[in-house]
């Protein structure tokens, strides 16, 4: 590891400023070393890995803290980070490889359901997750946004099936939430996996993100030293964190994916379908996504209703074979220089397809909106995408 580290914001100045009387802040320190900053500060960056990172220290009561006044920065960096064309692209690619998984779920009978909501009030996800200032948020690793996980989404319903199923009931018995989500005792002699399934919710958009301020009023009585007590004569600590602006759109995506019973997939019924839209009213209007849920932080609204199959008879299932081998007109829809793939949608059916591999010649000589005719193999990638084995020519 490189010895030298930044200590302060001229680059190339490793000297520690004079400490200023009366006052233990000592000039900015970045603990990284002189590559990593360099690299850090690339305009394509990706904010995953900025974020941790690239915080101010000083020296506090003779101990050395994240501060946390760095927080505008960080801000500062996220909008032009998320403003570049890169980050654009990557949540709408993120968005359509959801959406093909969804549909490839659908081609199979089962029951999906999408839904796209906004944040009526900031949204913080991941408050303190392995971040210097303990104030951070869960970020996309590879496009570096506020993300969602899964696991949370399921979380949140949970509670919310058991607040619509409660009744007045202080406490919900096991078994009346483990139709949806499963066991979650691990201890318990049956165990077996939940009929609901969710994705990792993605905002449709480039979000916002805004600095907030959290006020702890007895920091010395939390922190543990020796026998203080809370005394309202001590000073408040302002503590500035990120949070995502309201107004933002994330998009909600699972399906309902029942224990097999004779290799058939049982479509919902009315009442099911019900409880399911209740869940996420509930979780939306009463519960709140992520963190400081309990002073009005992550609350959504919908945008539109749920995008689901029929609820009285059994979707036509469409099989991946539909599309047999041979040539097809379609359009180009993206090129991914990086990952040296074509994307594609079939005129005649509006499928998806991807030409992957592809030489320096073969990107060149194309753009976005180019129609072509294609030559697939008749099969699908494992998010339903058909394979293309070459591009015979323009059209």
């Amino acid at each position: 590891m490189n010895s030298n580290f930044n200590r302060n914001k001229n680059p190339g100045n490793y000297s520690q400023k004079p400490q200023s009387a009366g006052n233990d802040k000592i000039s900015s320190l970045f603990p990284v070393p002189d590559n990593q900053k360099k690299l850090l500060g690339n305009p394509n960056c990706n904010f995953s890995l900025y974020s941790p990172r690239m915080i101010e220290w000083k020296t506090e009561r003779g101990e050395l803290k994240a501060d946390t006044e760095n927080i505008p920065n960080l801000k500062n960096k996220a909008d032009k980070l998320f403003a570049t064309s890169d980050v654009r692209k990557e949540i709408e690619r993120k968005q359509e490889k959801q959406k093909s998984y969804m549909n490839f779920l659908k081609s199979q009978g089962i029951q999906t359901f999408s839904i796209a909501a906004k944040t009526v009030s900031p949204f913080i996800t991941g408050l303190g997750s392995g971040h210097p200032t303990e104030t951070g948020m869960i970020l996309d690793r590879n496009i570096g946004i506020p993300y969602i996980p899964a696991s949370s989404v399921k979380g949140v319903l949970r509670l919310a099936h058991a607040i619509n199923i409660a009744d007045g009931r202080t406490e919900i018995p096991e078994s009346e939430l483990e139709k949806y989500f499963g066991t979650s005792d691990q201890k318990q002699k049956n165990k077996y996996r939940g009929q609901f399934v969710f994705l990792d919710a993605y905002p449709a958009e480039v979000p916002n993100l805004k600095v907030d301020i959290m006020n702890p009023h007895y920091s010395s009585y939390y922190s543990g030293n020796g026998n203080v007590q809370p005394v309202e004569t001590e000073s408040p600590n302002p503590i500035k964190f990120l949070a995502v602006q309201q107004g933002t759109k994330f998009v909600f995506n699972c399906a309902f994916i029942p224990l097999k019973n004779d290799d058939e997939f049982p479509i919902l019924t009315e009442t099911e379908t019900k409880e399911i839209e209740s869940m996420f009213s509930t979780a939306f209007e009463k519960v709140g996504f992520g963190g400081k849920t309990s002073i009005g932080y992550g609350r959504f609204e919908r945008v539109n209703g749920i995008a689901e199959t029929s609820q009285h008879s059994q979707p036509k299932t469409v099989k991946k074979e539909d599309l047999t081998a041979g040539e097809y007109e379609a359009m180009i829809i993206d090129l991914d220089k990086r990952r040296a793939s074509i994307f594609f949608e079939i005129a005649k059916t509006k499928d998806k397809a991807v030409l992957r591999n592809c030489n320096a010649k073969i990107l060149s000589a194309y753009k976005k909106k180019d129609k072509v005719r294609v030559k697939i193999d008749g099969k699908t990638n494992n998010v339903g995408d058909y394979n293309v084995m070459q591009i015979l020519s323009k059209l």
